[in-house]
């Protein structure tokens, strides 16, 4: 005979299972407090945890990568370049506990998507580094989520560029700008002014 779980509507019967009940309570327990993601997982700034979570529980990753056309005649189009787009990491994170630590981890995390701190998301294949918050997104209800709460934290990657600047060039017409400071006017020697003259051969220096 098969086993049946001893539940509210199924009748009394001589083959319960009652095990099935523990594991399923287990496994909630499990998917919401950390077992479905291990340690690899999480939120890092300058290699420590950046906020007081208690464990990730879903990751997403969203990347375009777009190939731009024109349009030719007769309603045709050429395609003529791919772009590679900044990516999109979204990591929900929950967090149980006094109602102080809960309270504390959406000051952190609201106070962190004002700013402009990069973060690295860290999976067990993957780091994806450069990391900016563009959104936070948490529900709570009367029903779910009174003693746990649960955030969406929308990430996106920044493209950090740097410039350089050059001295001592080889070439001075390729040399940047310096100041040196102000320069006073001086009047020009007559080895300089001999050579100013209009086409006519008259002197240009009065």
């Amino acid at each position: 005979m098969a086993d049946v779980p001893q539940l509210p509507g199924v009748p009394d019967l001589s083959s319960y299972s009652a095990s099935d009940i523990v594991l399923l309570a287990a496994d909630v327990a499990t998917a919401i407090f950390g077992g479905s993601f291990g340690s690899p997982w999480g939120i890092f700034l300058d290699g420590q945890q950046a906020f007081e979570y208690n464990s990730v529980v879903d990751f997403d990753y969203k990347q375009d990568f777009p190939v731009s056309d024109y349009q030719l005649e007769d309603g045709g189009f050429q395609s003529y370049d791919k772009v590679q787009l900044p990516f999109d990491v979204k990591v929900r994170v929950a967090s149980g506990g006094a109602e102080s630590d809960r309270e504390a981890l959406l000051t952190s995390v609201r106070a962190a998507a004002n700013i402009l701190d990069l973060y690295e998301v860290v999976t067990p294949e993957q780091t994806y580094e450069s990391c900016n918050i563009t959104h936070v997104d948490f529900k709570r209800t009367a029903t779910n989520g009174v003693g746990l709460i649960v955030i969406d934290i929308w990430f996106v990657e920044i493209r950090v560029t740097s410039t350089s600047t050059y001295s001592n060039t080889q070439q001075p017409a390729v040399a940047g700008q310096q100041n040196t400071g102000s320069v006073a006017p001086t009047t020009p020697s007559s080895s300089v002014t001999q050579g100013l003259t209009d086409s006519s051969g008259n002197s240009l220096v009065q």
